[in-house]
């Protein structure tokens, strides 16, 4: 199996609310190998926090995350109120100390 993977959200928009941000983030199906299943973030302007990604083996992993910058281009809002982006996702190195939810 392999280690799951602290990520680094790479967002560009010019003007990307806290709310776009979390819809964004909630709208995510895979990053890498891992599904996301729930986001949270702190408050502060960096959008530094956790996230909760299931691998593809099944367990569950809580997994470290850092958007650094919070800008997204080629936004579009839908009619659904839904809105697509380009979105890169980068891989750091291995979590040490990632926690497995039983």
């Amino acid at each position: 199996m392999s280690r799951p993977y602290a990520v680094i959200l790479h967002i560009t928009e010019k003007n990307c609310s806290k709310e776009q941000l979390e819809k964004l983030i909630s709208l995510m199906k895979e990053v890498n190998s891992f599904s996301l299943l729930g986001s949270s973030y702190s408050s502060d302007k960096t959008h530094n926090g956790t996230t909760l990604f299931k691998s593809v083996s099944g367990e569950n992993a809580q997994v470290v995350f850092e958007v650094v910058k919070a800008e997204i281009e080629a936004t579009e809002i839908n009619m659904m109120g839904n809105f697509n982006c380009q979105l890169t996702v980068a891989a750091t190195d291995v979590v040490s100390d990632v926690i497995f939810i039983k």
